[in-house]
């Protein structure tokens, strides 16, 4: 079945703060609900993903993020999701909630548009509490007083902050065990880094690693970046069909 998804992203809330870098995850192939809301339901049955990120290991104040997300069908066209998350790097601790709505249109036997809506909301906090502030000009705070192969790519752009692109190749063995392997461009070297992942699914289950290898000057000061990720699908019944959609 071919299906076309468009994405209307519905609601918008910002602060006074620029240059704020958003979380990417290694797995971001499986975390498609915070990048797409049409996704809300698109399983046929709940799903609940959990994801944990230790970034750049033994880099004092490097990324730690961490996020839940769910969603889940209501009948035959509307699906709903959430998405929590917290991202803490260096002095900040950031918090993020959303609820994403989809719905479903049958434009014929063979079409069917999703359309999604998402709204957001962000609480951001900063701890200068036994901080030395060696540069006041950071533009990121604001000082007031069966085998099969998948290739996929994620592409980033955020205002004052390198562009990021994931380039990834993923094997499916038996529809159960996944090798992959990904190349993150950006950075100030050869790009910014080059990821391994193993995951396994387990009928209603995934379970997966993911390591980061660092490629930028950061390499001298930390020993790479880990991720470990959980997902479950609230299935009733094991039905046997291919999913072309593997990822999803």
């Amino acid at each position: 079945m071919r299906k076309i998804i468009f994405t209307f992203f519905f609601m918008t809330f910002s602060v006074v703060l620029s240059a704020q870098q958003e979380a990417h995850y290694t797995h971001f192939m499986y975390n498609n609900l915070s990048i797409n809301p049409a996704v809300a339901g698109s399983k046929g049955h709940p799903a609940l993903l959990a994801l944990y990120r230790k970034q750049w290991i033994g880099f004092e104040g490097a990324p730690d993020n961490k996020l839940i997300s769910f969603h889940t069908p209501l009948g035959k066209r509307v699906g709903i999701g959430l998405t929590m998350s917290n991202d803490k790097i260096g002095i900040s601790n950031n918090w993020s909630g959303s609820m994403a709505y989809a719905y479903r249109i049958q434009i014929d036997k063979e079409t069917l548009v999703q359309i999604g809506i998402q709204g957001s909301m962000k609480y951001f906090s900063l701890d200068f509490r036994n901080q030395l502030i060696r540069q006041t000009g950071d533009p990121s705070v604001v000082y007031n007083t069966t085998n099969e192969k998948y290739l996929g790519n994620l592409a980033k752009v955020v205002k004052n902050a390198p562009f990021d692109l994931d380039l990834n190749l993923s094997v499916v063995f038996n529809q159960s065990f996944i090798v992959g392997a990904s190349y993150r461009i950006g950075g100030d070297g050869i790009g910014d880094s080059v990821n391994f992942l193993l995951h396994y699914k387990m009928n209603n289950i995934g379970l997966g690693l993911a390591y980061d290898y660092t490629l930028s000057d950061l390499n001298d000061y930390n020993s790479g970046s880990i991720e470990a990720i959980v997902l479950y699908d609230f299935i009733k019944e094991q039905i046997n069909i291919a999913n072309p959609r593997f990822f999803f």
